[in-house]
């Protein structure tokens, strides 16, 4: 029975040992050959186990044969994938140099050397401890490279839906753009051609005429206003601090609310520049809407090394909000300024001030 067990897990080894070969180094992507043949050797030894049953230790002849075919392989598989740059390559290369001398030295103590040298009763047993202690090491090496496998793919999986997110975002600013040029170059010109023309006519100034300038005047204000919501063309002419300056202060003075406004001189992208220009805006407009206060303040700053930008708006109002009360405009902020490594949170200040404050990367 013990020799049909010997004989029966030998032959289980050497195919377990191929395989483990095979799928250890990914054999197949170094060398599709090398492969195919211990898994040849592999199949040879299964192959082999009905006879271990019928001829005993017969059998064991062809089973030696496809563990010495199986060692000398998997050595050489070693030694070239080590060669061809495989991380784990040497480790193998490692446990095979330790586990062939060991086992060879058992072998021949089997066969009948060395019965006398004490020093060989366990050797093989040696070999196989230290065998697997480096094993052990190199999958412990293989979990950490998958493992940085993984981390790095889901970093570029996140970089690309980043960038891909900045490239909508791109896309609805160049549409806004032209539909704000469109308005403002095009539509509004004309009408601001009719209504000189209506003023330089030769006609009786009725009431009628009167009005219809009236309506003209109106509609090219509300043209302008909307081209500049949609595409806000001062921050090119004029800069991002005028641009911050007019915003609040076309809402604030309407609102009977003091303001006071501190931009930082700073060089940042056009596409953070709008997205500061419309924290801004939407800022002012919760203040006017949710707010009951009287004072506003606006600051934006950057960093000592100028790789962050902050907005921070504050205001003396009694009614506080938090970021339960974030309506569209300001979680659409949030968004964007997540793609600039940002954030953007409000808070109730120690001194009753609601605190609104974002934070975006400027450099890239």
């Amino acid at each position: 029975l013990t020799t049909h067990l010997a004989n029966l897990f030998l032959a289980l080894t050497n195919s377990g040992t191929a395989l483990f070969v095979i799928h250890f180094l990914k054999l197949s992507s170094f060398s599709p050959t090398l492969s195919q043949s211990l898994r040849a050797f592999s199949y040879f030894s299964l192959f082999s186990l009905p006879f271990v049953f019928i001829y005993g230790y017969a059998a064991l002849a062809p089973i030696l044969v496809s563990s010495a075919a199986i060692m000398l392989l998997g050595s050489w598989a070693a030694l070239y994938c080590s060669l061809r740059g495989s991380p784990v390559g040497p480790f193998l290369v490692a446990s095979l140099i330790v586990l062939l001398p060991c086992n060879s030295i058992g072998l021949l103590r089997f066969a009948g050397f060395f019965d006398d040298a004490a020093w060989t009763e366990h050797i093989a047993e040696l070999g196989m401890a230290a065998d697997a202690l480096i094993l052990s090491v190199a999958l412990a090496f293989q979990v950490n490279v998958l493992r940085g496998d993984k981390e790095a793919a889901s970093l570029a999986r996140e970089r690309e839906r980043t960038a891909f997110a900045k490239r909508i975002l791109q896309a609805k600013e160049q549409e806004r753009r032209s539909i704000g040029k469109a308005l403002h170059d095009s539509l509004g010109h004309k009408i601001l051609a009719i209504k000189a023309s209506l003023g330089s006519a030769n006609l009786n100034r009725s009431e009628a005429t009167t009005e219809t300038e009236q309506l003209l005047k109106e509609a090219i204000t509300e043209v302008r206003d909307l081209s500049h919501l949609l595409y806000p063309s001062i921050i090119e002419h004029l800069g991002l601090k005028t641009a911050v300056g007019n915003a609040v202060g076309k809402v604030l003075q309407n609102a009977g609310i003091s303001y006071e406004v501190t931009v930082s001189d700073c060089e940042i992208d056009g596409e953070l520049e709008t997205l500061i220009y419309r924290a801004a805006q939407e800022c002012v407009n919760n203040v006017v809407k949710h707010s009951d206060a009287s004072e506003f303040t606006l600051a934006i700053t950057t960093d000592q090394d100028n790789e962050h930008i902050q907005l921070v708006a504050t205001d003396n109002g009694s009614v506080s909000f938090d970021e339960n009360d974030f309506g569209f405009g300001l979680s659409m902020l949030r968004q964007q300024a997540a793609l600039f490594e940002g954030s953007l949170t409000v808070a109730r200040a120690s001194g009753g001030q609601n605190v609104l404050t974002l934070i975006a990367t400027t450099q890239r």
